[in-house]
């Protein structure tokens, strides 16, 4: 089960995508929401970076990369298999009390450290 603020994050990422009419949810998106949260903010920013350089540099990347669906197209937004190992990710992470869950900002953050390097896009 995902926490509160998991689940919130995760909104925000497939809202996003559907916005830009990307055909797909991907980590980019993830990211992108995490720009947007409180606890991710600070972390990225305790960590020595630019989270409005950041967002810009997301910007571009959907501008660049990200093909949008034509209006008036429909479509069903589907999830990149990155995605869904990310979004699985912490329900596979051993159980903790509720006073003790990290929060999305920090999980995920630690899943992109563990997994790879940074994008070199971004």
């Amino acid at each position: 089960m995902i926490s509160k603020d998991l689940s919130e994050t995760l909104g925000f990422a497939v809202k996003e995508a559907k916005k830009r009419r990307h055909e797909y949810v991907s980590v980019e998106h993830v990211l992108f929401a995490l720009l947007h949260d409180e606890t991710g903010i600070d972390i990225i920013e305790t960590c020595g970076g630019n989270v409005g350089n950041l967002k810009r540099s997301l910007d571009q990347f959907f501008e660049a990369r990200i093909e949008r669906i034509p209006e008036g197209s429909e479509y069903v937004l589907q999830q990149t298999i990155g995605f869904q190992r990310v979004s699985r990710e912490p329900s596979t992470m051993p159980a903790r009390p509720k006073s003790r869950r990290l929060p999305s900002a920090i999980s995920w953050l630690l899943f992109f450290r563990r997994r790879s390097p940074m994008p070199s896009a971004i």
